[in-house]
């Protein structure tokens, strides 16, 4: 929802946007354990390819 709304906001004022979206934990009996490991690796996945993305620019 969050993303609809930046995505939205963004096309009204004819700017260009990208959402990066990640899942952090697979929404079983381990997600406590599975979202303190993916957590900051989520992150960092996401830093990397921002970066990545920037540096093309």
């Amino acid at each position: 929802m969050e993303g609809a709304a930046i995505a939205h906001a963004c096309y009204i004022n004819n700017i260009p946007f990208l959402i990066i979206r990640c899942m952090s934990d697979m929404a079983d009996d381990g997600e406590e354990a599975t979202y303190k490991f993916n957590d900051r690796t989520a992150a960092e996945l996401s830093a990397s390819l921002v970066i990545g993305m920037l540096e093309k620019l």
